[in-house]
């Protein structure tokens, strides 16, 4: 089992203890997908927390079922909302799926819609609510600044090229990318956020800055590439 994936659900729960305690070899095979997809695993949010091991059992079951299907093994290496988005055309016909990978779907689409939605937030409007400097600020009001700062990026929109002022990736200037998240502190130090989980056209993905990726950032730090916006 991973054990990084253990340790963000509650080992203490009794259900899922009850699950681990009474589960078949091969419901434990999948076991780390299952709790993928019930756990917050990335940008994937919390769909079903662990009332029960209703939860564990039905999906394990479920991908044993299915476990020679393309689906479930490229179920497999998912890390990210996109990951599973690219899936659902293969997805098959099924109650137990349908349930819970379009929950994840669903409540990511709302959670976008919402954040298009929002339109009184501004740079304006950030430096008013946080007139300190950042490291005059706690622990909780920092998340809270980063969480602002990351909206306010995101209305801004990504670049269609990555670019670095840094000496890091250098090799990717000028490639194309697909945001797939945003960096949380479980990959990331908050000093460091907001960063976002970006992948290239061969699978790569790394952490980018704002100045890799948000264009007006990118130009104050130097960019030179044109077609960037």
């Amino acid at each position: 089992m991973n054990t990084e994936l253990l340790n963000r659900i509650n080992m203490n729960d009794v259900y899922v203890k009850k699950f681990i305690n009474n589960a078949t070899d091969e419901q434990m095979e999948f076991f780390d997908i299952a709790a993928k997809l019930l756990s917050n695993n990335n940008d994937m949010s919390v769909i079903f927390d662990y009332t029960d091991d209703e939860h564990l059992r039905l999906i394990t079951n479920k991908l044993i079922e299915y476990k020679n299907s393309e689906f479930v093994q490229r179920l497999k290496n998912v890390k990210y909302i996109e990951d599973i988005k690219e899936l659902v055309t293969i997805m098959p016909n099924d109650d137990v799926f349908d349930t819970y990978i379009m929950s994840i779907v669903k409540q990511n689409d709302e959670y976008n819609d919402l954040r298009k939605n929002n339109s009184d937030l501004s740079w304006d409007e950030i430096e008013r609510k946080y007139p300190e400097d950042r490291s005059e600020m706690s622990e909780e009001r920092e998340m809270l600044f980063v969480n602002d700062c990351f909206e306010c990026f995101e209305k801004e929109g990504f670049a269609k090229k990555f670019w670095s002022p840094f000496g890091d990736d250098k090799e990717r200037i000028g490639q194309s990318f697909k945001v797939v998240g945003r960096c949380s502190t479980k990959d990331s130090d908050l000093s460091s956020l907001p960063m976002w989980n970006i992948k290239f056209s061969d699978g790569t993905v790394i952490g980018a800055y704002p100045e890799e990726i948000i264009p007006r950032e990118m130009k104050e730090n130097g960019c030179p590439l044109e077609g960037i916006e």
